[in-house]
């Protein structure tokens, strides 16, 4: 049920990206090998190599952040790879439409950041994941990620359950 609320919320998001075609007579026609490039360094968590793919006035934003300005996005994304590892992106679709790209896939990652309250444990999680991406001509200037919070929120818990869970010996 979940998924296919994710589903729905790609095609809703894709419909509402295909209004502002009109946004490419005020910028530059994008150059989708920057977004792809861009999102091949963003999941492999080669942050420092995204910088020149940004626009100095990027907007990023996830759950966790909201950040304005390359430098911003550049030191968030850093501390926030700092505490967890992806261990794969399943990509499921990629659609363009004006000046945007969505990434929708299965996300695989390990977090290992004390972030969430269980010091000195590490979490895995695998969960439905879009990445919206606004170019102006070859740089990114809005990225915006959106995980599937209920899996997310599920996994945890059960993990969590499991660490308190007395074990036998």
């Amino acid at each position: 049920m979940v998924m296919n609320r994710m589903r729905r919320f790609v095609g809703v998001v894709f419909l509402w990206v295909t209004v502002p075609v009109a946004c490419l007579a005020q910028g530059q026609t994008p150059d989708f090998a920057v977004a792809d490039a861009y999102f091949a360094h963003y999941i492999r968590g080669e942050i420092t190599a995204l910088a020149p793919m940004m626009a100095e006035t990027i907007h990023f934003e996830d759950t966790a952040s909201n950040l304005h300005g390359k430098q911003a996005a550049l030191d968030g994304l850093i501390a926030a790879f700092s505490q967890f590892s992806i261990a794969g992106f399943d990509e499921h679709r990629r659609l363009r439409s004006g000046t945007f790209t969505l990434y929708d896939g299965q996300l695989k990652f390990t977090y290992k950041g004390e972030g969430l309250g269980v010091p000195g444990a590490s979490f895995d999680f695998d969960v439905a994941f879009v990445v919206a991406l606004k170019l102006d001509g070859n740089k990114v200037v809005d990225h915006v990620d959106y995980i599937d919070i209920p899996a997310f929120t599920s996994q945890f818990q059960h993990q969590v359950n499991m660490l308190r869970k007395p074990r036998l010996e």
